[in-house]
């Protein structure tokens, strides 16, 4: 019996007593009473509340086992995604400074002007720019991770703070080496358009 479902009983049987005409109830007859009711709660109304409970806590426990998988693995992708445009950018301002020395080797050997071989050397000296911003990008991608690793899942705020700030950097590097990139390919056509126009 639930504690409403009992003062309701007693208050009943009070209302009932009044009728019959009697002003006081005397203590002893109000104990005797008391001790008579049954304050037993019934089982199966618990067991059902439990079982009830039980089964909110477990779908939000799943649900939140979800959740937390996805944000590992999104965090993984992103990682990964940022590991391989590190790896990118490294690949192609480096291949292009390669190509450049192989076309800078070959020109040397014939005849060629001057300015021809200066705007490739400019060109060359765009692309290992490019090359250092990309190792930055890397290095500065690992020491993000090891701050937002040292943060504690957050609760060290300057640690993650610091990660932030680390992470934009790298990307601005990222974005640095693709300009480079496409200013150095321009720098490069132009030269070698020049050296064929002479």
């Amino acid at each position: 019996m639930t504690s409403s479902e009992l003062l309701e009983l007693i208050k009943k049987d009070v209302s009932d007593v009044k009728q019959q005409g009697s002003e006081t109830i005397p203590v002893d007859n109000l104990l005797h009473y008391l001790s008579e009711i049954d304050v037993t709660e019934q089982p199966e109304a618990n067991a059902l509340t439990l079982e009830g409970i039980k089964h909110q806590n477990s779908t939000q426990l799943e649900i939140m086992k979800i959740e937390n998988s996805f944000q590992i693995e999104s965090f993984k992708a992103a990682i990964s995604i940022g590991a391989n445009a590190c790896r990118t950018f490294l690949i192609m301002n480096g291949g292009a400074a390669i190509a450049l020395l192989a076309f800078l080797g070959n020109i040397w050997n014939k005849n060629s002007s001057a300015e021809a071989a200066s705007a490739i050397a400019s060109a060359l000296y765009l692309f290992c720019g490019g090359v250092v911003l990309a190792g930055l990008c890397s290095g500065l991608s690992y020491f993000s991770q090891c701050c937002f690793a040292s943060s504690y899942l957050g609760t060290k705020k300057f640690y993650l703070w610091l990660g932030h700030t680390i992470n934009a950097v790298a990307c601005i590097c990222g974005a640095g080496s693709i300009f480079i990139f496409a200013y150095g390919s321009y720098c490069a056509y132009q030269s070698m358009i020049a050296q064929l126009v002479k």
